[in-house]
């Protein structure tokens, strides 16, 4: 048996090759709140959020300080190496300034939808 254990404590059942808890309402959303997309230290250069591969029924909108939207994706999941086809959106031609994350997610657990929103900030 494979047993993990996140962030939130929460650990799954049966071995799986996917993370399983018995309840997501117990599981949070962290949205990383900086971008510096310079390339240089391979940190930060994208948008992260923490726990959202538990919430693969999600739409997250990004919108620059004035309310115009910058990019929607619908089922989002990280960007990374092992996720190349995130390359659908180029981070570092956003501007220095701060931006707003929306993301709008179903607990499938209970069926709620929820929404999560964080200011970030980007730097180069």
């Amino acid at each position: 048996m494979l047993t993990t254990t996140n962030s939130n404590g929460l650990t799954n059942g049966e071995s799986s090759l996917f993370d399983i808890y018995e309840d997501t309402n117990e599981i949070t959303l962290v949205i990383h709140n900086l971008i510096t997309p310079t390339g240089h230290d391979n940190q930060n250069n994208v948008l992260f959020i923490e726990n959202i591969e538990f919430f693969p029924d999600n739409t997250v909108k990004l919108i620059d300080r004035w309310g115009v939207p910058i990019k929607s994706w619908d089922n989002f999941s990280n960007y990374d190496s092992s996720n190349p086809e995130q390359t659908d959106f180029d981070f570092s031609a956003l501007i220095i300034g701060n931006y707003v994350c929306i993301v709008q997610y179903t607990d499938d657990t209970h069926g709620n939808k929820r929404s999560q929103s964080q200011m970030i900030t980007v730097l180069k």
